[in-house]
């Protein structure tokens, strides 16, 4: 799906537990962020790109595998309920090459909740929320979907275990919409030649009750095989990195897309903003 000028999804912090001395927010959440970089050599304009999760199970219903297997791999494209519209009118958000930018679910100071939490007041966006902290200075990027995720009201939950998706300008009216199970909210289907990245992630790990039996997520040819998060998840000090490919001769860094999330990211000491992995 890799597409000349695309951005990619360089960092993803999904919620978590800390588990550490002096732990007194075990359902504090909001410090989720994800970043994106300009991998490319043209600058790209986030204006009206979409950004949410793909199906999921746990949170758009339906068994067995065999049923959700139309929606969870279709090589047509990403099935979505839940997703973000960047604001703009075509020209307003640039992003140079070598660029980051950081969107956070809330753009505050976490820290003053737990010192091991980030300050995310300088992020570039912030999810559009119902019931959360706003920062005038930051952008909102509106939620836009079918259906509200309204299990917080911050948002769209960053969790990318049925896929994190970030595609182009689309005109969501215009989309391919199907109901699954019968009676529920639409679903709707980014085409894959929309798509410039998509992340995958999983547990992995026979202790952790996952409502999520299906091997497949998404199209293996959007990704092949997700990347297991156990440790970010009672670790709020790592987040999950795109990996350093090279230096470009310019100087600017050229990170690995080869649309396999087991190989393209590590686990490693977040720094939205930055890129060190």
């Amino acid at each position: 799906i890799d597409q000349t000028g695309s951005l990619v999804m360089s960092e993803i912090r999904e919620g978590g537990r800390y588990e550490g001395p002096g732990s007194n927010w075990p359902d504090y959440d909001w410090f989720q962020y994800f970043e994106l970089y300009n991998n490319a050599d043209t600058t790209v304009y986030l204006d009206g790109m979409l950004w949410g999760h793909g199906f999921a199970i746990h949170h758009d219903g339906g068994f067995p595998c065999t049923e959700t297997e139309p929606f969870r791999n279709d090589p047509q494209g990403l099935w979505a309920r839940y997703f973000h519209q960047f604001p703009g009118n075509g020209g307003d958000y640039p992003v140079v090459p070598g660029q980051t930018v950081t969107i956070a679910m809330d753009a505050v100071d976490h820290s003053v909740v737990h010192p091991d939490l980030p300050d995310l007041s300088n992020a570039d966006f912030e999810l559009e929320g119902t019931a959360d902290a706003d920062n005038p200075d930051v952008p909102n990027i509106p939620e836009v979907g079918p259906e509200h995720y309204l299990i917080w009201d911050h948002g769209v939950i960053m969790s990318c275990e049925s896929g994190c998706f970030l595609a182009h300008a689309l005109d969501v009216e215009s989309l391919v919409r199907e109901r699954y199970p019968p009676g529920s909210a639409e679903l709707v289907r980014i085409p894959v030649e929309s798509l410039l990245d998509v992340v995958t992630t999983g547990i992995w790990d026979a202790a952790y009750d996952s409502p999520a039996p299906c091997a497949t997520k998404v199209a293996r040819s959007s990704d092949a095989l997700d990347l297991p998060l156990y440790d970010v998840f009672y670790d709020v000090t790592i987040a999950m990195q795109r990996k350093l490919l090279r230096i470009g001769p310019s100087g600017r860094p050229v990170l690995q897309d080869v649309n396999v999330s087991f190989l393209d990211f590590v686990v490693a000491p977040r720094s939205p903003g930055r890129i060190e992995y």
